[in-house]
């Protein structure tokens, strides 16, 4: 039966010719012609600390890593080679019992983020502030779960901005649509079968995506002189 384990190879730095060479040499070693042809192979290869030794000495000019992959779902690790010597490390997965705390936080950050860029871009907004296109459209990503059968994410543009009861709404339409005037924009209507419309900058239609559509629009937003 035996041991099996997945190798993935990547060359970090040195000759490319160095590296095909070797992969090469894993061929002719294993017998198996995967890793000249994808850089990974999986196989029965009991000596390959040692192998890979020699083969790092044989090419001294090059850095390689070897991620490997065992059968047991705990045997998983990388491995830096150099000159016959090697970096290894095991990967160790967590417990969530261990960082539920740091996903909460992380959490309380995330949000604690959006409501600053909420309320510097409302301020920003009330002091004049308009957004800018020099650098190209200003992305916002909205979930459609307008199919009941599953949800897709949608990259729309940010056209305009409005401020209402101390809520910051963004006027966002698909980028095949032709420019809206801020009038137009202001009088479109409420249809439900158009992603096309006004939206509330918080959590209902953004689902996680709302964090980078603020950061987008903040760094395009800016005072006009």
């Amino acid at each position: 039966m035996g041991y099996l384990t997945t190798f993935s190879f990547n060359l970090i730095n040195g000759p490319e010719e160095q590296y095909d060479k070797l992969l090469k040499d894993i061929d002719e070693i294993t017998g198996i012609q995967d890793a000249s042809k994808f850089e990974s192979l999986s196989a029965k290869w009991y000596d390959a600390d040692e192998d890979l030794k020699q083969l790092s000495k044989k090419y001294p000019d090059i850095t390689f890593s070897v991620w490997g992959d065992g059968e047991d779902s705990e045997d998983v690790w990388q491995q830096f080679w150099h000159a016959g010597e090697v970096f290894s490390e095991g990967l160790e997965f967590s417990l969530y019992e261990d960082i539920k705390d740091h996903m909460s936080l992380g959490l309380a950050l995330a949000q604690r983020s959006e409501r600053y860029l909420i309320s510097e871009i409302i301020t920003l907004f009330k002091q004049g502030g308009e957004l800018t296109f020099k650098d190209g459209p200003v992305n916002a990503y909205i979930v459609d779960n307008s199919d009941s059968f599953s949800d897709c994410m949608v990259e729309m543009e940010v056209r305009h901005l409005n401020v209402s009861d101390r809520k910051l709404f963004a006027f966002l339409a698909l980028p095949t649509e032709k420019e809206y005037t801020r009038d137009e924009a202001l009088a479109f209507p409420e249809q439900k079968n158009s992603l096309t419309g006004w939206y509330e900058l918080d959590s209902t239609n953004f689902f996680g995506l709302l964090l980078p559509t603020l950061c987008n629009i903040r760094q395009s937003i800016k005072l006009t002189e």
